[in-house]
């Protein structure tokens, strides 16, 4: 990871696996976890947890014909 000057670092920063700050990305990549090997996208799965708390599990093929919607919105970690 190359310093800049412009970015203010966390003072523990060495515990991070992956702090990149590029001036090339709109937002920074932080992770204290290493990064999972690629996968293709038919292994794809998501399972969401509904306000009934009923589980539901996704597959790629069942999320591929939903709609796209692309918008902006911050990024707020708590």
């Amino acid at each position: 990871m190359a310093d800049r000057p412009d970015v203010r670092y966390p003072k523990f920063k060495e515990h991070f696996t992956v702090l990149d700050f590029s001036a090339d990305r709109e937002v920074p990549v932080i992770s204290l976890f290493g990064m999972p090997a690629p996968l293709p996208k038919e292994k794809v799965e998501l399972t969401v947890c509904g306000l009934d708390c009923k589980t539901k599990m996704y597959r790629w093929k069942d999320l591929e014909p939903t709609k796209k919607l692309k918008t902006r919105m911050p990024l707020i970690c708590q």
